[in-house]
């Protein structure tokens, strides 16, 4: 073995040794040493010990690194240049491969031509286009078994009030019309949802109801009522609006195109007396919001 002469030495600012010697290589195992493995084992002997330089051999196979997060960054697709980057996120060993995290740009597509579509050429598009009339999918738009569009109406068919309302007295009778709105042809089926309310000045011996009631001031089906009770004189009754209990599922309903439809704020007296009661248009309130029935 050849005894090393260790002469200090400063190398790019780092403290050492130069070791002047000559490396024999022996025949031996061509995996550890030689030509075939690119490798050999030096030991150099300093003047107290001995130092070492493991030798560099193959290794066995290791796991094969993974991917734990892949991660596509859209960027303009005119972007001169594009980057990636990969970080180890969890170390591996020799039983468990290594995981790492990779993002990377990518452009995005280059925008199209403006698109020339009209809507009124679509060919799966049924019925007509109307004022408050939307495209609505159906799966029988262009009949049994042709789903697409078709206009239907919105369902907003708005709300209305009589320009003015008069002063009622007897001379308008026991069974009286308050006043009344008139509502234009509908493109659906709809009920009228009314908000009313009336003082009513009479005697103890009156009790007359509000009433809602459609297209026919005596007879019309009811939409909406306020019950007044007996030995009151002068009452505000509460409104409520719908339909009574028992009612079929079609009452009150004006099919769609039928019109237009009057509703009228009837005071019908519900007790025996020929006393007399009063309305004001100043205190009567009246207001028919129409509503699709679905």
């Amino acid at each position: 073995m050849q005894e090393l002469d260790w002469v200090p030495v400063t190398f790019e600012g780092q403290e050492g040794y130069r070791l002047d010697f000559m490396c024999f290589v022996p025949m031996g195992d061509p995996r550890a040493v030689g030509p075939q493995a690119g490798a050999a084992t030096i030991i150099a002997m300093p003047p107290q010990g001995r130092a070492g330089f493991t030798a560099m051999a193959v290794g066995p196979p290791g796991q094969p690194p993974a991917w734990r997060h892949i991660t596509p960054i859209a960027v303009p697709h005119d972007q001169s240049s594009l980057s990636g980057d990969a970080d180890l996120a969890v170390p591996g060993d020799e039983d468990t491969p290594a995981q790492w995290d990779l993002s990377f740009e990518v452009p995005r597509g280059q925008p199209g031509d403006p698109g020339d579509m009209d809507f009124e050429d679509l060919n799966d598009v049924y019925g007509t286009a109307a004022e408050g009339y939307v495209p609505t999918w159906s799966a029988t738009a262009g009949g049994a078994d042709t789903p697409g569009l078709v206009y239907t109406s919105a369902g907003h068919g708005g709300l209305y009030w009589p320009s003015s309302i008069s002063n009622t007295t007897a001379a308008n009778g026991q069974l009286r019309t308050v006043t009344s709105v008139q509502i234009p042809v509908q493109p659906f089926d709809w009920r009228p949802r009314v908000d009313a309310g009336c003082i009513i000045s009479g005697t103890v011996n009156t009790r007359p109801h509000l009433l809602a009631r459609v297209g026919d001031a005596s007879s019309g089906d009811i939409v909406g009522r306020a019950f007044t009770v007996p030995g009151v004189a002068v009452q505000n009754p509460p409104w409520m609006s719908g339909v009574p209990a028992g009612s079929d599922a079609d009452h009150g309903v004006i099919a769609a195109g039928d019109g237009p439809t009057i509703i009228y704020l009837r005071a019908e007296e519900q007790a025996s007396t020929v006393d007399n009661y009063t309305t004001t248009g100043s205190t009567t309130w009246f207001n028919v919001k129409v509503e699709k029935v679905v």
